[in-house]
């Protein structure tokens, strides 16, 4: 039922398509979520913005959603899908903000050594993406 739910809310709230470089950075927020384990995951869902998950889970991909919201407490996950079943249409702008941001908080917990990527073959080349200068095409 709570992957229904989230489907009825995610399609038809975003209120225009990504562009080429907005479709990428959120791409590149979705695979650095799905190549997190579980361990990693829980540590940075205790540190992301309620509100500014909301926003980010209606541009990540379907799978990076699941990812976020099966590490969460069930009373969490459903509070956050009954938020965005009750919010309006999103501008891309604040969507693709709210997956950097996520994005962000997962380099900055990896430099700070609360999570590591040594585990993750994927999450570790998204972070010597974002650290070799990736971050500032992401900003751009």
């Amino acid at each position: 039922e709570m992957n229904d739910r989230l489907s009825q809310c995610y399609y038809g709230s975003i209120a225009q398509k990504p562009g080429e470089k907005d479709y990428y950075k959120l791409k590149a927020a979705s695979e650095a979520i799905c190549a997190m384990n579980d361990e990693n995951m829980k540590r940075v869902v205790k540190d992301i913005d309620h509100d500014e998950l909301i926003y980010a889970l209606r541009g990540i991909s379907g799978e990076a959603r699941q990812r976020i919201l099966s590490n969460m407490p069930i009373l969490a996950a459903i509070k956050v899908i009954d938020n965005m079943e009750h919010s309006g249409p999103a501008r891309m702008t604040d969507l693709v903000q709210c997956s950097m941001n996520i994005y962000a908080l997962i380099v900055k917990l990896i430099d700070s050594g609360e999570i590591s990527c040594e585990d993750d073959g994927r999450l570790c080349t998204f972070y010597r993406f974002f650290t070799d200068g990736g971050e500032q095409w992401l900003k751009d």
